[in-house]
């Protein structure tokens, strides 16, 4: 084992469950390869508190190794049954969806709720602002091309419904909400990227209740990332993602960002330097990840 190894994974190398793997290209290091082998495969989606464990103990894994290696170094590191996630040494960063994914996840949700949901008249798609607006287009989308008729939609802003106002320094960016006539006694499906803690969809719900009263409100969501502080669960969901409370969650839409994707991003090794932000994001707005 040479010098670097031992600096990379200085401990537990005769450990049978880390296997380190060198790949060399005329002699030198090209990246490095941590396999970690369980006696259950790596599951995607995991679901279940033994999931979830298995699911976060991979991640810091992951982290420790970027943490270690030099930032010139990629690695990859395996999740079993041949998948590998490309890291960043620099930010610990984890694609876990991509355009694909996110499109295929979408139709299910589209098909689920017909499923739920026999009247399509009595239907609302509600996109909040800002990455839930694309989110219920593209779900109003494929209901169209499975059914032959348009939903409405509704673009919902929640900035005077956070619970957190009295908080901030800054006054909160508003933007006009825009729903169809009446909502009342229809079923309104409400629309958001991340669920986290929950404090956004109860905005949500309050705001709704000012342009009138649902027969029902159901949720959906690309992504639910755990963490909840309020008694709130999602109805439909793209995907499950097992995370610590210090991770980013960003969802990127060809919509607002240019392209699609979902990258979980560990806190501590993220870069100083803050992005800019979208064009129809408003600088000092916070995304539905740091409002949730």
């Amino acid at each position: 084992m040479s010098q670097l190894d031992k600096q990379v994974f200085p401990a537990r190398h005769d450990d049978p469950n880390r296997v380190i793997r060198r790949q060399n290209a005329g002699g030198k290091p090209k990246s490095l390869v941590l396999s970690c082998r369980t006696t259950h495969p790596f599951n995607p989606v995991p679901r279940g508190r033994k999931g979830r464990e298995d699911g976060l103990a991979l991640l810091d894994q992951a982290r420790s190794a970027a943490a270690r290696v030099p930032a010139r170094s990629g690695y990859l590191v395996s999740a079993g049954n041949g998948r590998f996630a490309q890291l960043s040494a620099a930010t610990a960063e984890t694609v876990v969806m991509d355009s694909e994914a996110i499109r295929r996840a979408l139709l299910r949700i589209a098909h689920e709720i017909l499923e739920h949901n026999s009247q399509e008249s009595d239907l609302v798609l509600v996109g909040m602002r800002t990455r839930g607006v694309p989110l219920a287009e593209r779900i109003a989308g494929s209901i169209e091309q499975f059914e032959g008729e348009r939903l409405e939609i509704g673009v919902l802003d929640i900035a005077l419904h956070r619970d957190d106002l009295s908080l901030r320094n800054a006054a909160p960016v508003v933007r006009p909400s825009s729903l169809p006539e009446s909502i009342d006694d229809r079923v309104v499906v409400l629309l958001d990227d991340v669920l986290f803690t929950g404090r956004s969809i109860r905005a949500a719900l309050d705001a709704l209740t000012d342009y009138g009263r649902p027969a029902a409100i159901e949720l959906a969501v690309l992504v639910d990332r755990g963490h909840r502080e309020l008694p709130i669960r999602p109805d439909y969901v793209g995907k499950n993602i097992p995370t610590h409370r210090d991770d980013v969650v960003e969802v990127h839409l060809s919509e607002v960002d240019g392209g699609d994707s979902v990258i979980v991003r560990g806190a501590a090794l993220e870069p100083t330097e803050e992005a800019d932000p979208p064009a129809d994001h408003p600088a000092g707005e916070p995304t539905s990840e740091q409002e949730a």
